[in-house]
């Protein structure tokens, strides 16, 4: 639920209703939450992207380590590493991590919160994209609104960093925690 921005603010609710014994909250997010993620992922392309990429360069012994502290633990890892142990994969190149260094006209956005790919990551991309632009903005894995619409609209009409009005992520905000579920009509109250 943490992974986009309009979850996020039900979070702590749920947490404190299901802390004193009421689950119900919290299992119809969760329900609701792994049937969107049903429909807009697909698992296959997930694991073959992943699994050459990503999992085939984690070292088991650094897991403990990389994980500790972290509210899923080892959990989310090992599970994709024991579904890629089956799954087919590609070769990956040597080169694979190191820097793309280009001038073609980027536009790199990132999530305050994101849990998967942080803004250092994008920073770093940054780096070596000699023609881009990198957005930090409120949200998790994929900020969303009018002013990030604006800004990718502006950046692909003009093909320059120089285009885009950064100004309104100033004024971007997350949506209140909700408090409580509100009786009857499914919704939640802020």
């Amino acid at each position: 639920m943490t992974y986009a921005a309009r979850n996020l603010p039900a979070v702590p609710m749920l947490l404190h209703r299901a802390s004193a014994g009421d689950m119900t909250p919290f299992v119809q997010a969760a329900i609701e939450s792994n049937s969107r993620l049903d429909d807009e992922l697909r698992f296959g392309f997930l694991l073959s992207i992943t699994c050459t990429e990503d999992v085939s360069r984690i070292s088991p012994a650094a897991i403990p380590g990389a994980t500790r502290g972290t509210y899923l633990g080892d959990a989310r890892v090992r599970e994709q590493m024991r579904a890629c142990a089956a799954w087919p994969r590609g070769e990956r190149s040597r080169d694979y991590g190191d820097p793309i260094r280009s001038n073609v006209p980027a536009f790199l956005l990132s999530g305050a919160w994101d849990p998967v790919t942080p803004p250092r990551w994008g920073a770093d991309a940054a780096n070596s994209l000699s023609r881009s632009i990198h957005v930090v903005a409120p949200g998790a894995h994929v900020p969303s609104g009018p002013c990030i619409v604006a800004m990718e609209r502006a950046f692909l009409a003009a093909a320059s960093p120089a285009a885009v009005d950064t100004r309104c992520v100033a004024a971007m905000r997350l949506p209140d925690f909700v408090v409580e579920p509100i009786k009857g009509d499914g919704g939640l109250r802020r």
